[in-house]
């Protein structure tokens, strides 16, 4: 299936409908900003061209792997899930691509319904594969039935509109300033302490000293 149909799937999920077997893991390095109400919605872009320009500020990325027989639109249902708990307003698409593992076996059922007569399976060879006899009880020279496997690999922008980025940045630069303005009053205190703590023992010295007199 071509990256095209494959990006459309994701968009337009009744058509394309598989069997999901496996997990899809969301490798996530980035910001986390506070979560975005349930019901609110994030904008998904299948390429960077769907992106509007000036819009976006980039706040992490995300490698993803899933079985290739994983449908593409419970994959984007991970993907949002992931971007409502990261804090992001939107998700863009950099890469799709559906990459060969290797083969594997395809179980037959224990009877097989040939092209020139019944044939029914009465054991195994050394490999595992079935063998077959037909109704005249001659071996019939089946071979295993294989298929190729596949993995998804995508890479994934979460996004944040630009608005409620500079609102963050100007929030955590207030909340850096108001770290600053505490810890200056905290070694004010502690200065004053200090000094508070030597003219007492100044005062008690010399208060010793008048009565020794």
């Amino acid at each position: 299936m071509s990256l095209r149909k494959l990006l459309l799937c994701m968009i337009f999920p009744s058509l394309f409908i598989v069997f999901m077997t496996g997990c899809v893991d969301i490798n996530y390095v980035g910001q986390h900003y506070p979560q975005k109400d349930p019901d609110a919605e994030i904008v998904f872009y299948n390429s960077s061209a769907d992106v509007p320009k000036n819009t976006y500020r980039i706040i992490g990325r995300a490698n993803i792997e899933a079985p290739g027989d994983y449908n593409p639109a419970e994959i984007k249902v991970k993907i949002l899930d992931k971007a409502r708990d990261c804090g992001a307003d939107a998700v863009e698409v950099v890469e799709f691509k559906r990459e060969k593992t290797g083969e594997q076996n395809i179980s037959r059922s224990p009877e097989y319904d040939g092209t020139n007569g019944f044939w029914s399976s009465n054991g195994l060879r050394t490999d595992g594969s079935p063998i077959y006899v037909d109704s005249f009880d001659k071996t019939v020279p089946l071979k295993q039935a294989v298929q190729n496997t596949y993995v998804l690999k995508i890479k994934i922008l979460f996004l944040i509109t630009s608005e409620r980025f500079q609102e963050f940045q100007t929030k955590a630069a207030e909340a850096r300033q108001k770290d600053r303005d505490k810890e200056r009053t905290d070694r004010a205190i502690e200065s004053k302490k200090e000094i508070d703590k030597r003219e007492l023992e100044l005062l008690n010295v010399t208060s010793g000293v008048q009565a020794d007199i």
